[in-house]
Formats: structure tokens, sequence, C-alpha cells
């Protein structure tokens, strides 16, 4: 019976590993310090010191020296993120403050200590309809990044892009993250007019997929096409990206079992999605 005390230890060297794995994920997503969104409310001077570094950025076009189609007459500060010295600062730009047409948005670094800003490349302006989407930790670092969604133009064919503003630790500023060879995810783009796209619709999440204590963003897409009349053909494609080897990776999913699970995931949060219905 000598072989149960091995087997025994042997047992519980593994669940102490599976313990320590376990730990270590959380350890990297505690690490993480947090960053902390001003309000012009509950944070009224430090909100007004902002807007009075930005005062130039925050002045209204002269028309007369702007060509008419692109004079933005009202600008105003968006959301403003800190962490630690270091300000993330996102402007909002309208024709006029009443008008209805869509804003466009610009983003820039602003050092709280030595009163230095800058824009932020690729960042700088146009990111039309720009939304926040969460706080995602995709690798370790000190800061989480801040992952929002935009459109690439107006009064076009825009595609709609998932983004991060991402902390660099180096330089004490914010940058745009990149994904592989590009500055964004693409998570809509329009039917091709005159082409055999009748719709492509996609369906995203932020979340930890493999359970490595870090951020993936998981992609759901499906193109309806009519490659001659009268004939519907679908497509379906997953994709997860996640952060490897010092830049993001797209995966497909091809594992029929895992592209269910995953499918499953994304339309218990959006029932309504044409890619949730058979």
């Amino acid at each position: 019976m000598k072989w149960l005390p091995t087997r025994w230890l042997a047992l519980k060297c593994a669940g102490l590993l599976m313990v320590a794995a376990v730990s270590a994920a959380h350890a990297n997503m505690q690490s993480v310090e947090s960053v902390k969104w001003l309000d012009a409310k509950q944070d009224p001077t430090a909100w007004a010191k902002v807007q009075a570094a930005f005062r130039e950025e925050l002045a209204p076009d002269d028309p007369a020296t702007t060509y008419p189609q692109t004079a933005q007459r009202y600008k105003y500060l968006h959301r403003v993120a800190v962490f630690r010295d270091s300000a993330l600062v996102i402007i909002g730009h309208r024709e006029t403050k009443d008008s209805k047409n869509p804003d466009y948005f610009s983003a820039y670094n602003h050092d709280l200590k030595t009163k230095t800003k800058s824009e932020i490349a690729d960042a700088s302006k146009f990111m039309w309809q720009w939304k926040f989407v969460k706080l995602a930790t995709f690798e370790a670092g000190l800061a989480p990044e801040v992952a929002f969604t935009y459109f690439d133009c107006w009064q076009c064919e825009p595609e709609k892009i998932l983004g991060a503003f991402h902390f660099e630790s180096a330089s004490n500023r914010w940058s745009l993250r990149k994904w592989g060879s590009e500055k964004g995810v693409v998570v809509y783009a329009p039917s091709d007019p005159g082409g055999d796209t009748i719709s492509f619709d996609c369906l995203f999440e932020i979340a930890d997929v493999n359970g490595d204590g870090f951020d993936d963003v998981v992609l759901a897409c499906r193109e309806v096409s009519e490659p001659a009349k009268g004939e519907r053909k679908i497509t379906d494609s997953t994709d997860v990206y996640s952060f490897k080897g010092g830049q993001f990776a797209d995966t497909p999913v091809t594992a029929t079992a895992e592209r269910e699970r995953l499918w499953s995931q994304l339309c218990k949060k959006s029932p309504g999605s044409r890619l949730c219905n058979p």
C-alpha cells in the first residue's frame, strides 16, 4: 500500500500547481492600477484645469479661415481619463451646439505635472461617434486600456472600428493600440453598393476567453451575399484576438463546439441581433 502516499502527493502537487496558475492569472489582473474618469460635477476643479489647458483646442473654428463644411463652431470636453499624472483627453467636435449631425472626436495626451499636451497619433481627429466600451487588460502593464468604438467617416460608407488607448509606461503617455498592422478591429462594414454583399453584421465581446487572466476580443460575423439572382449565401466567421508575442494575434475559431459556445455567449447579450436569429 506504499503507492497511496505517492499518489496522494502527486495529486496534491497537481492541485497546488493549478492554484498557483489561477493565482498568477489573478495577480496579473490585480497588479493593474486603476484609471479614474474625471467628472465635471464631482471633480469641478480638476475638470476646469483641463479645460483651461485645452482652451486653444476647444476654441470654435473661424468660418472665415476654415472650409465651411469642416468648420466646427462648437467643441467640448467629452471625457478625461487620469492615470497617475497622465490624462487622456477626448474632445468632441460639432458644427453647432444644436446640430443633429454626428460628432467627431479627437484624443490628446496631457501631463498634469508639466502641463504639456500632445495629439495622439492616428487619433487626433475624425473619430466619428466615439463611444467608450470598457477598461480592458490585454497584457501585463500598469494601467488598463481604454477600449472604444468609432466610425471612420461620415457621409460615406463608414466602417465601425473597435480600438483601444494603451498607456506606455516608458514615455508616460497614452497611444493608440496596434492590432497587428491595423489600428483597430472592424466590427461592422456596410454592404457594397452594386456588389454581391447584402449585409455584414458582427457581434463582439471583450472578455478573458482562454482563462489566462487577460482580456481577449471575441468577434463573430455573418455575411449574407447574393452571388447570383435569387441565390443567397451565408458565411459565418469567428475570431479571437489575443495578445501574443508582443502583438495582437488573430486566431480563427474552427471547432464547431467552441464556435457555438462563443456565439451563444455573444447572443445572450444581444438577443435582438440578426446574427442570433436562425
